[in-house]
């Protein structure tokens, strides 16, 4: 199979190095640059692998898309905990203010009444 000129080299321009990590990191950087490669060129209408390795591939964009929803998902589970935990502090705070409130009320009639007893 002959692929055009704008399409060789793709593979190396995608490349990402990096220093360390673990074997399931290295493995998913991998299917990474692969998928970028292939939307790039299929961006560009070339066609860099045989339709054979396509399920391969989009199985591999299953993955990711599964692994891209698990993160969003905890995200949003995040968010509720951090959500449910600042409404918990902003009743706190509505209670303590009433109680401010209540307090004040009754020191401003405690000084009316003794202004009044001075008088």
């Amino acid at each position: 199979m002959k692929f055009p000129s704008q399409c060789r080299g793709r593979e190396e321009e995608e490349t990402q190095w990096h220093c360390g990590g673990d074997r399931e990191n290295e493995k998913e950087d991998k299917e990474n640059q692969v998928s970028n490669v292939v939307l790039q060129n299929s961006k560009e209408g070339c066609t860099p692998y045989p339709p054979s390795s396509a399920p391969g591939l989009i199985l591999m964009e299953l993955k990711q898309a599964k692994l891209n929803l698990n993160r969003t998902t905890n995200d949003i589970a995040d968010v509720r905990a951090l959500v449910e935990s600042l409404n918990k502090k902003l009743e706190k705070e509505r209670i303590s203010l009433e109680k401010t409130h209540e307090r004040l009320t009754q020191n401003t009639s405690k000084i009316s009444s003794l202004e009044e007893e001075l008088n």
